[in-house]
């Protein structure tokens, strides 16, 4: 049994995926496998993994139906034996020590049920403004405080970084399989059960931009989406804490949203229209 299954799920990735493999192939740390899941691929890519593994035993490939990504990572999950699951993109890299520093930093902190690291997005000229932002944003945050504070606002660690402990995954429940993003849901879901996931404060993974990232193309990954999933755990947070009313600050379409999104879940939100650079608003009450 090795020490880490790196869970990959794939569909369609053979321009990138023997690259994916060369990554891991190279980690200094050697203790892991490779839990690849097809995912109803059309191209090729299981032959190309295939080919780049040259017979290496540390690839384990398992072959399903197309039912996406969260499916594919649930069946991935049943072939798990690790105390400890990374995740890797097939379209992605990560670093040579990037294994090896996120089983340390668990070994370190024992009350650490996942850690991620920073990223660095590439090419530099496939790379739009808002992504660049959003990774410069993401990769301030490493203490499980920071990354706690901040969960409402997007995904503060990227999912494909993660190493968690199995018993930590298996304990959530494996990923949603819902029509919306099951890497901020998993993350809200891990805050609400108590979990603390940390970072390593360094880039051990590198996050490929090209035109056929499912972040770009999916319905998964719409800002609605997004809203929805926030909105669920965020009532579902509120109600365990005996908390029915609440004030939202924002504005126009947005704020509409928000008040919606919480009225449908039986929250009364009152909407407090306030455009950000302005005064801090004042109000009584708690600031989750």
């Amino acid at each position: 049994m090795a020490r880490v299954d790196v869970l990959l799920p794939f569909r369609d990735a053979a321009p990138w995926i023997a690259a994916a493999w060369r990554s891991l192939a190279r980690q200094r740390f050697g203790d892991w496998r490779l839990v690849a899941v097809d995912d109803g691929s059309r191209d090729g890519s299981a032959a190309v993994l295939e080919a780049a593994a040259n017979g290496d035993r540390r690839l384990h490939l398992v072959r399903v139906p197309a039912r996406g990504v969260a499916a594919a990572l649930n069946r991935g999950l049943r072939e798990v034996s690790a105390p400890i699951v990374a995740r890797m993109d097939a379209d992605d890299l990560s670093h040579p020590e990037r294994l090896g520093r996120l089983v340390e930093a668990l070994r370190r902190h024992p009350e650490w049920h996942a850690v991620g690291s920073r990223v660095r997005l590439f090419p530099a000229p496939n790379v739009p403004g808002r992504m660049a932002a959003y990774a410069a944003w993401q990769n301030r945050l490493v203490t499980p405080e920071a990354i706690r504070r901040e969960r409402y606002v997007e995904c503060t660690v990227t999912h494909a970084t993660l190493a968690v402990r199995t018993e930590a995954l298996l304990g959530a429940g494996g990923w949603w399989e819902g029509e919306g993003p099951e890497d901020l849901d998993l993350l809200l879901r891990w805050h609400r059960l108590g979990c603390r996931v940390g970072k390593v404060p360094r880039v051990l993974y590198l996050w490929r931009e090209h035109g056929r990232r499912e972040t770009r193309r999916s319905a998964r990954m719409t800002a609605t989406a997004f809203r929805e999933v926030k909105a669920r755990h965020l009532a579902a947070e509120l109600a365990a804490r005996g908390i029915g009313r609440v004030t939202i600050f924002g504005r126009g379409a947005s704020l509409a949203s928000w008040t919606g999104a919480l009225a449908r879940r039986g929250v009364a939100a009152e909407p407090a229209d306030w455009k950000p650079g302005r005064g801090v608003p004042r109000w009584d009450g708690l600031a989750l």
